[in-house]
């Protein structure tokens, strides 16, 4: 599940793990040598099957391996109806040959690689946003293969899809991206529930952090566009593909096209604001509130199937009470306090800080959702009939929706303490 260059999505060249298959008595090339392009070593891949719907073609090695490029090929066809057709993704690039025989897009099997990848290899020149040819490579005999192969075909397409607006994002989005879209190209599958539990087992980090594939938190990330979809475009994931064409970039020249802009905030908040009324920071204060009714905490008016989701950590206080936050959240993290007290009390909340780089925005959740008024310093809050309440503290930038640069963001944090009285 990677994109290569770009690990399982965006993977940093790293080394392809190539092992010897055995020899058998029908012509054979061999294994292709760890690393191998391609494009340079096609004889590879002397075999091909094409489809007659879609301009892609998958490459193969043996005669014995014609059932699963068929089968490769009638999934990568069920992904490209629904991510181009119904979704609205620009399809991978025609290549002109740059690439294979002809300018379909090109899929090689690849025995033992035990990944799967997208490698960019070119970018294409008749454009003036910085779109680029891609091909794929795939082993669906290995661990993405079998009953996760429809869902890594899906995840991989969609990077190819997305090489065609842009290929220098962050590698959040690109991870996040690819898995919320491989959850509706095979909503049976529910392997990224996975992925969603080291999301939600960090929600002091940035909520967009590229963690250069340390974990599967960029991946779990999808969880926010899940969130995008449910609460502000009636459950269509549509709107994902909009937000690629926004973040559509020309480099400029002898500068880092990665810096450029705009980048995915920058159009997730121009998509937001015109679709929905909303802004990228609005979105995340949202968000912070939705994740946290998941699991057993799930309600029926937040997350469709939320139960199946994992919780966020939550620290206790006792009221009246003090908490030094820890950890402390980055810019756009968030802290989660579930307050224990007297039943139906009313308590003052208020927040020690010495940041002005950030504005921490203090929420209640359960029993009536509320962002505080914190303005004078303090607020007042109700215990429920138990004597609990939940808060939500999350970092924004100051001013409101600056430092919209998830690629120049570092890791941050900001202490803070909750005063509870």
């Amino acid at each position: 599940m990677r994109l290569r260059i770009a690990v399982c999505g965006l993977h940093w060249l790293g080394v392809l793990l190539g092992a010897s298959a055995p020899q058998d008595a029908e012509a054979w090339p061999g294994q292709p040598p760890p690393g191998a392009d391609p494009r340079a070593a096609p004889e590879y891949w002397p075999l091909a099957d094409s489809s007659a719907e879609f301009p892609l073609v998958v490459h193969y090695s043996r005669a014995r391996d014609r059932d699963m490029a068929r089968t490769v090929l009638r999934s990568l066809e069920h992904a490209w109806v629904v991510e181009v057709g119904q979704l609205g993704f620009r399809p991978p690039l025609p290549d002109e040959g740059l690439c294979g025989d002809d300018a379909r897009f090109d899929v090689f099997l690849w025995r033992d690689l035990v990944e799967c990848s997208v490698t960019a290899f070119a970018d294409n020149p008749a454009t003036a946003h910085d779109d680029w040819f891609t091909y794929m490579l795939v082993d669906p005999w290995g661990p993405h293969g079998g009953e996760a192969l429809d869902a890594t075909l899906a995840h991989e397409f969609n990077h190819a899809c997305q090489s065609t607006d842009t290929w220098w994002e962050s590698p959040w989005f690109f991870e996040a991206s690819a898995t919320y879209v491989e959850s509706i190209v095979v909503p049976e599958r529910t392997g990224w529930h996975a992925q969603v539990r080291d999301f939600q087992a960090r929600p002091d980090w940035s909520l967009t952090r590229s963690d250069k594939y340390e974990t599967w938190f960029m991946y779990g990330g999808a969880l926010y566009l899940r969130f995008l979809g449910e609460r502000y475009f009636d459950g269509q994931a549509e709107f994902l593909a909009r937000v690629w064409h926004a973040a559509r970039k020309s480099p400029t020249e002898g500068e880092d096209p990665q810096v450029d802009e705009p980048n995915f905030e920058h159009a997730l908040d121009r998509v937001l604001r015109a679709e929905a009324g909303v802004s990228f920071s609005d979105s995340v204060l949202g968000f912070a509130r939705w994740r946290w009714f998941t699991g057993a905490r799930a309600d029926k008016q937040h997350f469709v199937n939320g139960e199946q989701l994992a919780e966020v950590p939550v620290t206790q206080l006792e009221v009246p009470g003090r908490l030094v936050v820890d950890p402390a959240p980055m810019v756009l993290g968030s802290a989660y306090v579930l307050l224990k007290g007297e039943p139906g009390a009313t308590v003052r909340v208020s927040l020690e800080t010495r940041e002005d780089a950030v504005l921490m925005a203090v929420q209640a959740l359960a029993g009536g959702d509320e962002l505080l008024d914190m303005t004078t310093g303090s607020a007042k809050l109700t215990l429920d009939q138990t004597g609990s309440r939940a808060l939500v503290l999350t970092a924004l930038p100051w001013p409101r929706n600056a430092g919209i640069a998830p690629d120049s963001r570092r890791d941050a944090r900001h202490a803070l303490t909750l005063i509870v009285e």
